[in-house]
This record gives structure tokens, C-alpha cells and sequence, in this order.
């Protein structure tokens, strides 16, 4: 679809037989792993960041926007207008066209939606669905200390910072490095924690294991029904549906119109093989 420029799962028959998505319904995933997943409250940046300086740091245009979905950044599966059409309207009928600051958040919003949030509750889901113990989680801190622009808010890989401990020695990871200068005291107790709620969850099988220490918030398994999940930042908090609209778009509707696409495609040339007989 245009630019093909994101990076996405290859069917090879072997390694992987169909499309995750196709596997998760099915149940064809690996049934005795327990899963932590989650993503960062502003994922999208991202995107936003790899693009020149120069053209996000005062918001972007409509029209760039446009571009940007015309051209399969957003959605490159299937190339397809009336899917485009729809991504444009779900983020911009309601929008001010005028406001460049707005625009340039849906688009991280889009991206988000579509590239992380999206497929990280269609894999809880089936996880949960097929019996595994699931847990998901939202980080949602911004380092006090960073020289990343405010409206980037907390970025894709932040939380990993955390997770491996980070604030308490000087890890060579140059992406890292370059959104966290230094971490405060606070920080320590919240890398503190994470790292607790992961090596509880290896070891134990469960973060939150009956002789571990007290904790801010007891962290529940994510069930389809609930669908709870946990907000890690400075006051650790229990949260339900992440995102509701904005997964049941990418997960429910947009391959709906995928697949009616393709029927009319399907349509349109058997109809054009007849003509031609």
C-alpha cells in the first residue's frame, strides 16, 4: 500500500502459518506461556519522532495528514480507498482542520491506535480467551528530567527504561539515553516496583504472589469481561477498556470494510469475466 514502510508480520508457512490475528482466533498460539503486555501512553510519538523536526515541532496540516494515510503509513495491509476514507473521517471529521497542534495528536493518536494499542488488546484477548494468565499494563510516566519536547508526552520504550532498572546505573542504550538525562528519587521507587512486579511474575507466575511485599494496588489478570489493566506512574492505579473506541475501530470495523473490500473486488471481477465471455 504506497510507501510500505511499516514493519509487519511475513507469512511464511512455516515459522509463522497464517496472520496473528487469524492464529488468535483459531487458538494457534503457544499454550503454556503466561504474558505481561503493554504499551505507553502515547505510543504514536513515535512516529512523530522519526519524522524531520522541522515539519511536526509546530503541529502539522491536514493535508500532511492525508498524505500520510494516502500513503500506507498508517494502514499498509491492504490497499484500500474506502479504508482510508474512513481513517480520515474516525480522526478528523470532528476535528478543527485549522488547528495544527490538534492534528498533529490525532495523527500520534492514529498511529497509536493502529500499531500498538490495537493489536496489544486483540493479543490479551486471545490470550485471555485461551486460558493464559494475562496481565496488561498502561505506562503512563514522563521522566522529570527530559529533553524531549512536552507534547511527545510518554513515548514508545520509555517503560523499558524502568522495567530494567535504569534509573540505577547508566545503561548503553543510546534511544533511552536520549529522553532521560537523569531520574529523581520517586523514580527509583517506581523502577523499584516494576522490576518487583516482573521478577514476581517470572518466578512466581503471578505478580502479585501471596508472600511478596505490600503492594500500592493489587494487579488482576486481564479477562475479556473486565478487561482491566494497570496504569503504571507515580500512583499506580486500576483502569478498565484502554482505548474502548479506538481498539473496537482498528480491531472490529476497519477489517470489516478490509474484507467487504475484497469482496467487492472479488465481485467486480467475476462480473468483468462474464462480460468478457
Amino acid at each position: 500500500m504506497g510507501s510500505q514502510s511499516l514493519v509487519g508480520p511475513t507469512v511464511d508457512g512455516e515459522f509463522l502459518p497464517d496472520l496473528p490475528e487469524n492464529l488468535f482466533k483459531t487458538g494457534q498460539f503457544h499454550p503454556d506461556v503466561d504474558v505481561i503486555t503493554g504499551v505507553t501512553s502515547n505510543e504514536g510519538a513515535l512516529f512523530a519522532m522519526i519524522m524531520s523536526r522541522d515539519i511536526v515541532k509546530d503541529g502539522i496540516s491536514l493535508e500532511l495528514f492525508e498524505s500520510i494515510v494516502r500513503n500506507g503509513m498508517i494502514y499498509a495491509r491492504e490497499k484500500s480507498k474506502l479504508v482510508e476514507d474512513l481513517v480520515l473521517f474516525e480522526f478528523t471529521d470532528s476535528a478543527d482542520s485549522d488547528n495544527k497542534i490538534d492534528m498533529r495528536q490525532l495523527m500520534m493518536d492514529c498511529f497509536s491506535y493502529s500499531g500498538f494499542v490495537a493489536p496489544a488488546m486483540l493479543e490479551a484477548k486471545a490470550l485471555a480467551k485461551g486460558g493464559r494468565q494475562t496481565y496488561v499494563y498502561v505506562f503512563d510516566h514522563r521522566p522529570v528530567y527530559s529533553p524531549i519536547p512536552d507534547w511527545l508526552g510518554v513515548v514508545h520504550g520509555l517503560d523499558m527504561a524502568y522495567v530494567f532498572g535504569a534509573p540505577f546505573k547508566n545503561i548503553p542504550e543510546p534511544f533511552v539515553n536520549a529522553m532521560v538525562t537523569k531520574y529523581s528519587e520517586i523514580e527509583k521507587g517506581l523502577s523499584l516496583y516494576i522490576m518487583r512486579l516482573w521478577t514476581d511474575f517470572a518466578k512466581y507466575g503471578s505478580p502479585n504472589p501471596p508472600d511478596s511485599d505490600p503492594s500500592p494496588v493489587t494487579w488482576p489478570k486481564f479477562t475479556e469481561e473486565e478487561q482491566e489493566y494497570l496504569v503504571l506512574d507515580l500512583k499506580p492505579r486500576l483502569e478498565r477498556r484502554y482505548e474502548a473506541d479506538g481498539v473496537a475501530f482498528w480491531n472490529e470495523i476497519v477489517p470489516k470494510m478490509v474484507e467487504l473490500t475484497q469482496t467487492e473486488k472479488t465481485n467486480t471481477g467475476e462480473t468483468a469475466a462474464k462480460d468478457e465471455l
